[in-house]
């Protein structure tokens, strides 16, 4: 049975929530206020296994024209600033920040001129647009994220969520900015870097990937697990009509489902103990729906085949695309796990017949509830 590594107290652990962060006053005669001048010297160290997430926010309300803001875009380092005149963006050029190494950022600037630093090396400079110098109007600085309803709009959509990894060392004119004021789902980081994915803990839970999900005639999906039970839902969308494809695990087989309106298609893959697949390995899975036919396949095992009774050819879904659970009052048709998923989940890919297969991101999820970590898989 894979085990949970243990946690490092007094670094900050974010991911535990689309809207985990902490929140630092900005007051004045404190540090902090030091950021609110026509100059900025900002560091701060950052690990990450997964490549999106909000560093830090801070911005003037409720205009927010002038900000200060660090994020992380797939897998590059990206910080922007404005004095209330021209936006300055600064990203790395290199996509490979989200590691699992710690990486130092260092942001300076002196009026609308700025340099972004990576781990001692200028990876980028710049001159704002426009003559303000001064930042002003900053109350809180917000790290790892921002609140639920609060808009970081100077940041690209994709990263607009909470940074799923751990912060240390953060520092303003070379000082420590010292304890945060509050903090929302919050835990302490894991001592060593969690592998990619997302992680369904105990109790689960659950993440909304796409809002409509299409199956028709043709659907194909893969995605990695790491599994801590023997039972639970992997993957769902169902429709009104009662048309949908479920893939679960049933005390350690995996069971993939599909409806076209003529009656259940079913496949099932046979473990030879409920604990096989509970080894601390990843495992691929694939399942494949082709007309009137299901098939799965477990890492390089058998493509084993199955189906059912009925003419139709084509599933009518275009509804919300569930891992690892499902929320609370949702009737899922083809749903017979009773338990919830607990371990972890990566690499979900689907695609239709002859196109390319289409990656669906778990660590930026349109929804999610329940114990759930996006900052990897801490299980080895």
């Amino acid at each position: 049975m894979p085990e949970r590594q243990p946690q490092q107290a007094g670094v900050l652990g974010f991911g535990h929530d689309l809207y985990s962060h902490v929140v630092y006053a900005i007051a004045k005669g404190t540090l902090l206020y030091k950021l609110v001048s026509t100059s900025t010297k900002l560091s701060f160290q950052f690990r990450a296994s997964n490549p999106d997430g909000i560093l830090l926010y801070t911005a003037n309300e409720p205009s927010q024209a002038d900000f200060i803001e660090c994020h992380l875009q797939k897998g590059k380092v990206s910080c922007s600033f404005s004095a209330g005149g021209g936006t300055l963006p600064l990203t790395s050029p290199q996509a490979s920040y989200s590691d699992g190494t710690w990486h130092t950022v260092r942001l300076l600037r002196n009026g609308v001129d700025g340099t972004l630093y990576v781990d001692g090396v200028e990876v980028a400079s710049g001159k704002a647009a426009g003559s303000p110098k001064f930042i002003n109007g900053l109350k809180v600085l917000q790290l790892g994220g921002t609140p639920e309803g609060f808009d970081a709009k100077r940041v690209p959509a994709g990263s607009r969520v909470s940074f799923p990894g751990c912060i240390r060392n953060v520092t303003v004119d070379d000082k420590d900015i010292g304890p945060p004021t509050n903090s929302f789902k919050t835990q302490d980081c894991y001592q060593n870097s969690p592998a990619a994915g997302v992680s369904f803990e105990k109790g689960g839970g659950f993440l909304q990937v796409v809002k409509s999900y299409s199956v028709g005639k043709y659907e194909e999906i893969t995605l990695e697990i790491k599994p801590t039970s023997h039972t639970g839902v992997l993957l769902s969308s169902s429709s009104r009509k009662g048309d949908y494809i479920a893939l679960e695990m049933i005390r350690g087989n995996i069971i993939f489902r599909a409806e076209n309106g003529g009656g259940a298609l079913v496949v099932e893959y046979v473990a030879d103990n409920p604990l096989q697949l509970c080894n601390g390995q990843w495992h691929t899975i694939k399942a494949w729906k082709d007309y009137k036919v299901v098939k799965l396949q477990v890492d390089d095992g058998e493509i084993l085949e199955g189906g059912g009774k009925g003419a139709q050819t084509g599933a009518d879904v275009y509804d919300p695309l569930y891992i690892g659970g499902l929320p609370e009052g949702v009737v899922a048709k083809g749903v017979t796990a009773t338990e919830q998923y607990t371990g972890c989940i990566r690499n979900l890919k689907s695609g239709d017949m002859g196109k390319p297969a289409k990656s669906f991101s778990l660590t930026t999820p349109l929804d999610m509830a329940g114990n759930v970590y996006l900052g990897g898989c801490p299980y080895s």
